[in-house]
C-alpha cells in the first residue's frame, strides 16, 4: 500500500470526524483555538496511522522477500544434488579410464609376447581385447567430456540463484534495518 493510499483511505475513514464534527459545528467561529487543537490532535493521529500503515506495509515487504528466497533456495537444492551426482559419476569414469589404461598396457604387452613368439593366435585375441578396450574407452571419454559441460551449466546455474538469493537477501537486510 503506498503512502497514498493509506492517506486516502484514512481520510475516507475519519473524515467525517473531521468535516462533520458536532464539536467544532458547536463553536463559535471567533474561538478556533480549540477547533486547531482538536485538528492538530487528529492531525498526530492521522501520522501515526500512516507511519504504521507504512511499517506494516514494509514488514508485508520483507515476508514477501523471504518467501521468494525461501523458493529459491527450493530450486537451487536439485542442483546442488544433480551437480553431486554429476561429479561422482566424473569420478567413476575417471577411476573406470584409468583401469581400462592398465588393461591395455596389460592387453598391449600380451600383443608384443605373442608376436615376438610368433603366436598368430594370441596375437589376435590381443587385438580383438585392445580394440575392445580403445572403443569403451572413447565411449567413456566422451560420456565424461559430456558430463564436464553439463556440469559448468549447473555450477553455472547454482551461481546465478545464488547471486540472486544474496540480493534478494541484502535488500531484506537494508529493509529489517530500516525498520528498527
Amino acid at each position: 500500500m503506498t503512502k497514498k493510499k493509506a492517506v486516502m483511505t484514512l481520510f475516507i475513514l475519519i473524515g467525517p470526524l473531521l468535516f462533520g464534527s458536532t464539536a467544532s459545528a458547536q463553536q463559535p467561529r471567533g474561538d478556533v483555538a480549540p477547533v486547531a487543537e482538536e485538528l492538530a490532535a487528529i492531525r498526530q493521529s492521522l501520522d501515526r496511522l500512516v507511519g504504521l500503515l507504512e511499517s506494516l506495509e514494509r514488514r508485508q515487504q520483507s515476508d514477501l522477500l523471504m518467501k521468494r528466497i525461501e523458493m529459491k533456495e527450493r530450486r537451487i537444492a536439485p542442483l546442488e544434488q544433480k551437480l553431486r551426482q554429476n561429479l561422482d559419476e566424473q569420478d567413476s569414469l575417471t577411476e573406470t579410464l584409468t583401469s581400462f589404461q592398465s588393461y591395455r598396457d596389460g592387453a598391449e604387452e600380451q600383443l608384443d609376447n605373442a608376436l615376438r613368439n610368433g603366436d598368430e593366435q594370441a596375437a589376435q585375441g590381443s587385438r580383438e581385447e585392445l580394440s575392445h578396450i580403445e572403443a569403451e574407452s572413447a565411449r567413456m571419454k566422451a560420456r565424461l567430456e559430456l558430463l564436464r559441460g553439463r556440469g559448468l551449466q549447473i555450477e553455472a546455474d547454482l551461481i546465478d540463484g545464488r547471486r540472486e538469493i544474496k540480493a534478494l537477501d541484502d535488500r531484506l537486510v537494508e529493509w529489517v534495518e530500516e525498520l528498527d
